[in-house]
């Protein structure tokens, strides 16, 4: 699922107990830099067959008439390297795709 300016419940839970996350994967991360420099923040989280978060990858989204619309991993403002995370996620066997991603504008 991806969530719009509002992480999914339970987000902020999942990424202090991966053993990989950082402080860019909390979800004040992706918030503050948009609302720092007026973007849109997104929560991209997959959800296991039991309704827990499986993984998540937040992105701020960028439009620029130069490089054009977005969602970059490392966000660059001006002349300013804004660091992101990549994504966290648990091992699990790969299966076909059952739905399209659906957006959640909370």
């Amino acid at each position: 699922m991806v969530h719009r300016d509002v992480p999914p419940p339970g987000w902020d839970a999942y990424v202090a107990r991966h053993p990989q996350a950082s402080a860019y994967h909390a979800s004040a991360w992706p918030r503050a830099v948009a609302s720092l420099f007026e973007l849109e923040s997104y929560f991209l989280a997959a959800v296991g067959t039991d309704g827990e978060l499986s993984g998540v990858l937040p992105l701020v989204r960028q439009r620029s008439v130069l490089f054009g619309d977005r969602l970059p991993l490392v966000a660059w403002i001006g002349i300013a390297l804004i660091v992101a995370a990549g994504i966290i996620a648990v091992q699990a066997q790969p299966r076909e795709r059952d739905a399209t991603p659906q957006v959640v504008n909370d």
